[in-house]
């Protein structure tokens, strides 16, 4: 009285009366499967690796160690499809779904089509509402008796009416960058001007661009040093990866980072409690929309038994004055993180705040700043 959902290789040793083969149309190997190096024989000695992608692809000794590599993934397929049929002890029924592409031409459904309709004398067309179904019974054997008698005792019980629905198509989910979640279903013109600053942005690294990602590192790994050993590795993790830079701007980055560790109004900041570069991975369900899949990382967490307090660095040289003059993005940023973080920590208070490092300059983001960026894109059903 239960019915079990499992994998083909979950399967291996199982049995049951009833089984529901369901094939998702595709083939042996897929794109993403091939492996990038495949080995092909060398004249003497063992196989060399070679690259299987572009236009490696076609290079003789590639294309004959992929069509090894094809006919194996074939074999395992075939071998798969023998462990999925004998599974079933009474009946059998095989399904699929597919994309919009079809079947592929391999596929178990279409493979077991081929194999059954060579016997078209065992085939019996039942029709059905979604579509006319093929029943295929060996008539070798002889039905058993008691098994027939068994049967027919069962009542007759209609089948619901939601059994013959169509399946409503589920929307798959969107992955959102925390950063962009403020130029959610941004426009076309919206988004050229995005891809026109990416552009811009692989441009050869400017001097200032690897400044704030030193800055960072400081921020990350000083915390964890002793008040007293903090300005001899500043200075080590300033020269290793600012040593172009003119030694005054060395020196200056270092002193403007040693100042925060030293002024008060940042200590819960910096606190033993916190943690640099916290991953952060989440599900936002929206009401119309699909879900979005979240995937960022906080510059610094300050968890305490009350509260968590999400920090986020800024390197801009010139930073804002308050909140009003605070970028959207900024704020979109931090409430898809506290929206997230809520079901991590229930029941705390969790707040956020920018630490723009060269003013040096905290600026707290208000709940209220962070519910009305986060009900723009709980409203939003852009994909």
């Amino acid at each position: 009285d239960e019915v079990r959902i499992m994998t083909v290789h979950g399967a291996k040793g199982l049995e049951a009366p009833i089984v529901f083969l369901i094939d998702q149309g595709g083939g042996p190997i897929s794109s993403q499967q091939v492996p990038p190096l495949v080995f092909a024989p060398a004249d003497a000695g063992p196989a060399v690796p070679l690259y299987s992608k572009g236009a490696a692809s076609g290079a003789p000794r590639v294309a004959a160690a992929m069509t090894e590599v094809k006919d194996q993934a074939g074999d395992e397929h075939l071998r798969l499809l023998y462990v999925a049929m004998t599974r079933a002890a009474d009946r059998l029924y095989v399904v699929g779904v597919c994309g919009a592409n079809g079947p592929h031409e391999a596929c178990w459904h279409q493979t077991i089509s081929n194999a059954l309709l060579a016997d078209a004398t065992k085939l019996t067309v039942i029709p059905d509402p979604l579509g006319d179904r093929q029943r295929w019974r060996d008539t070798t054997y002889a039905p058993v008796a008691s098994k027939e008698i068994a049967r027919a005792a069962v009542p007759d019980v209609p089948a619901p009416a939601w059994l013959f629905e169509r399946v409503k198509p589920v929307a798959a989910p969107v992955a959102l960058a925390p950063s962009a979640a403020a130029r959610l279903g941004a426009s076309e013109a919206d988004a050229e001007m995005l891809l026109n600053a990416l552009d811009a942005a692989s441009a050869p690294e400017a001097l200032a661009a690897r400044r704030g990602r030193v800055l960072h590192k400081l921020l990350e790994l000083l915390p964890r040093l002793a008040p007293a050993d903090r300005p001899a590795a500043a200075a080590a993790l300033i020269a290793r990866g600012l040593g172009d830079a003119p030694e005054a701007d060395q020196q200056a980055l270092a002193a403007e980072t040693l100042a925060l560790f030293d002024d008060a109004r940042f200590a819960a900041v910096f606190a033993a409690a916190g943690r640099s570069e916290v991953s952060v991975v989440g599900r936002i369900d929206r009401p119309r929309g699909p879900p979005l899949v979240v995937s960022g990382r906080i510059d610094r967490l300050a968890v305490t038994p009350h509260s968590v307090l999400i920090v986020d660095y800024k390197t801009n040289r010139v930073a804002p004055r308050d909140l009003a003059e605070v970028s959207a993005d900024y704020v979109a940023q931090l409430a898809v993180y506290r929206h997230i973080l809520r079901h991590a920590w229930p029941g705390r208070a969790i707040g956020a705040a920018l630490l723009y490092t060269a003013a040096p300059r905290l600026i707290e983001v208000s709940d209220a700043a962070m519910d009305a960026a986060m009900a723009t894109i709980l409203a939003s059903d852009a994909a």
